[in-house]
């Protein structure tokens, strides 16, 4: 057994504020041998005193300064620093479950995966770690699963908020599988969603802790919006990367979900510029949305999501709204088959031919959806009464 069998990995950035609850749920962790590598990469806070200050408390805490190159850059060298049997990282504005990297570590080697991964739960910028004590007295039976690396690498998987593969924080990875894995230093965004999927790619597989408890702090008032020229361009050439390598090994129907989130992604970042002043932006986005339509895998989409791509780019209330009955449509449906059943079981007190009657309506509402039946618990219990 190795003297430090995780290297947890921790890019610091002036987050002297943060730096408290991430680096005690670290050394709060019920898995104790583990080494905590916290990269420097040029803050101008006081992270760097506070840094120093846990290296003097405890010996599994190793400080490493750089002048400021990006947190690629910072997680690489943390890499190379790393003596673990495996790598695990987490952001230094974030912190973790105290059983995390024992029950991580646990599944790691009763499944032999690259990967082990667990769900992500938000909190506010000015939450602490007793959010976690809260959590604990709720807390419920541990489920897992594994994914065959190409099973993983699909985009239903790939890009659910399940797995939470597009994001780095939370991954504990064997590190013998990625030694020729680094994250792209010329990214400044989604750089961990590219890393990710190499290492899948690579014949990585899976594990999936179904428990949140990798606490990501949300410090800004949306990671998610078209602020920046150079924010579309990272995303879009790492998941164009994705695509294009879906359609090198010929994988065409994966290459049609990622170009349809491509797409959807343009259409949220259009909508995000309707109310910005940044000419640069608007003038990217309109380029881009003109060559994504000359892309061969757009051309091979179905005419419907076109048809939405283009209503989204051109006349985005016009897109909103039918968004907005759409969302409606499949609410009021869900509505119907719970009302349905609820009907069902009502009626099943009462005399078979009532039950037969009371049912009609939802029958033909389910045919006329394209030829399906009546869900599978309303036509057992009917198939039941009729044997009566």
């Amino acid at each position: 057994m190795l003297e430090r069998e995780i290297s947890i990995i921790v890019p610091v950035y002036n987050t002297e504020k943060y730096l408290d609850d991430c680096i005690h749920s670290v050394l709060k962790q019920t898995y104790k041998s583990f080494e905590l590598i916290l990269v420097d990469d040029g803050s101008k806070d006081g992270s760097r005193k506070k840094c120093e200050g846990f290296c003097k408390e405890d010996k599994r805490i190793r400080y490493i300064y750089q002048e400021h190159k990006g947190v690629s850059a910072a997680r690489n060298v943390g890499m190379e620093e790393a003596v673990g049997k495996y790598l695990f990282f987490l952001d230094s504005d974030d912190f973790i479950h105290p059983q995390l990297l024992e029950v991580l570590y646990r599944l790691q080697e009763t499944n032999q995966t690259t990967i082990a991964t667990v769900g992500f739960h938000c909190v506010s910028r000015e939450s602490s770690l007793n959010i976690i004590e809260q959590q604990v007295e709720r807390e419920s039976v541990r489920k897992d699963c594994c994914l065959k690396c190409d099973k993983a690498m699909k985009p239903r998987y790939f890009a659910s908020n399940t797995t939470r593969l597009t994001a780095i924080g939370g991954k504990l990875i064997l590190r013998e599988a990625i030694q020729t894995i680094r994250f792209d230093e010329s990214l400044t965004k989604s750089e961990d969603t590219l890393f990710l999927f190499k290492v899948i790619a690579n014949g990585g597989d899976v594990t999936v802790l179904f428990q949140e408890w990798y606490y990501y702090r949300i410090t800004t008032g949306g990671r998610k919006k078209a602020d920046s020229i150079e924010f579309c361009r990272n995303k879009i050439e790492v998941i164009s990367y994705i695509r294009d390598y879906e359609i090198k090994n010929n994988k065409m129907a994966d290459a049609k979900c990622t170009e349809w989130i491509i797409c959807c992604e343009i259409i949220k970042w259009n909508r995000d510029i309707q109310w910005t002043d940044d000419m640069l932006l608007k003038a990217y986005l309109e380029r881009l949305i003109e060559t994504e339509k000359q892309t061969c895998m757009f051309a091979k989409m179905n005419i419907f999501k076109r048809l939405i791509f283009c209503i989204g780019c051109a006349h985005y209330p016009f897109y909103a709204t039918l968004e907005r009955i759409w969302k409606w449509y499949f609410r009021i449906l869900k509505w119907i088959c719970v009302i349905g059943r609820n009907v069902e079981y009502n009626l099943l007190d009462k005399e078979r031919g009532d039950t037969h009657k009371g049912t009609v309506f939802f029958k033909f509402f389910f045919r006329r959806r394209g030829g399906t039946s009546l869900p599978e618990s309303c036509g057992t219990a009917l198939r039941d009464r009729d044997r009566e």
